[in-house]
């Protein structure tokens, strides 16, 4: 146990002298310039709590600078980023485009669709059972909805099939 607390204070004492080292160097360095103020390490009680305003003083100051250089490498990053994407986004468009120019070279080409207009009508066959059914919703009028027992009925047909033909 007793080891543990000398090592406590050996650390505790080295993170006082760290914390203050910048308020002693830069007090030291106005004793030198004016001796007639007391202000190193013999000047008294109040040394230490002048010491201790100037190292807050100085660490806030260090905490600012080291604010602001990683906002500004933060901005740097931030516009490398918005470079290199806008780079390859307009390689992509050049690559589209170059497609583009491509296809009109070479029709038969692997970079041609297979349909020239992209749409392909499927083929419907009605049978006369079809017809009837859709004549028969059609009699109704526009706006009106008919039920598949209804055109079952009109038809003579099975509800089941009148369902599956509507």
């Amino acid at each position: 146990m007793a080891e543990w607390q000398t090592q406590l204070e050996i650390i505790s004492d080295s993170a006082v002298h760290i914390f203050l080292a910048p308020g002693e160097l830069i007090l030291a360095r106005a004793a030198l310039l004016f001796p007639q103020a007391k202000l190193g390490p013999d000047g008294g009680n109040d040394a230490i709590f002048l010491s201790a305003a100037v190292s807050i003083l100085c660490w806030l100051a260090v905490a600012i600078c080291l604010r602001a250089i990683v906002g500004e490498v933060r901005n740097l990053l931030h516009r490398a980023v918005r470079s290199a994407n806008g780079l390859l986004f307009r390689l992509q468009i050049r690559k589209t485009y170059l497609g583009h120019r491509l296809n009109r070279f070479w029709p038969q080409g692997r970079l041609r669709r297979r349909s020239d207009s992209g749409l392909t009508a499927n083929e419907i066959e009605f049978d006369g059972l079809d017809l009837a059914v859709l004549r028969c919703t059609a009699a109704c009028g526009p706006g009106f909805a008919i039920s598949a027992p209804d055109v079952a009925d009109a038809l003579g047909i099975l509800p089941d099939d009148a369902q599956q033909r509507l």
